[in-house]
């Protein structure tokens, strides 16, 4: 969650501080796989456990 605060954080202030506003869309898009890396092997076993409450 911290990262994705820090995230939206950076790329309002590119927004807001740049004339280019593609500054913004790259500060998200290069921020964001990072928080993704973790997420991603944490989320499959919880999916599956949504789908069958058996194997917790």
């Amino acid at each position: 969650m911290v990262f994705l605060l820090l995230t939206l954080f950076l790329s309002g202030d590119a927004w807001a501080s740049s004339v280019n506003r593609t500054k913004a869309l790259a500060a998200a898009v290069v921020a964001t796989p990072y928080p993704l890396i973790p997420a991603v092997p944490m989320a499959i076993p919880n999916a599956l456990r949504a789908f069958n409450p058996t194997w917790a």
